[in-house]
């Protein structure tokens, strides 16, 4: 979804791994894109790590994803 995501951008983009307590370990990434000559970083998407589901009361498996648009306009 991400990738399909950034393909619709003419700009250079990657993904990488984060640890982030949020998200399920090993099922996070940061997004970053190219903006001139340096990345930078656009957003994060991930696994919900389960004491954040049990927090919120979500008795299933939720994924999320933000990106800031900002860096787009």
């Amino acid at each position: 979804m991400v990738s399909l995501l950034l393909d619709c951008v003419t700009i250079e983009q990657r993904t990488d791994i984060i640890t982030d307590p949020t998200f399920f370990a090993g099922h996070s990434a940061a997004i970053y894109v190219k903006i001139g000559d340096k990345p930078q970083r656009v957003g994060t998407f991930g696994v919900m790590h389960p004491t954040v589901l049990k927090n919120f009361e979500l008795p299933f498996p939720v994924s999320a994803m933000e990106i800031e648009l900002e860096w787009f306009l």
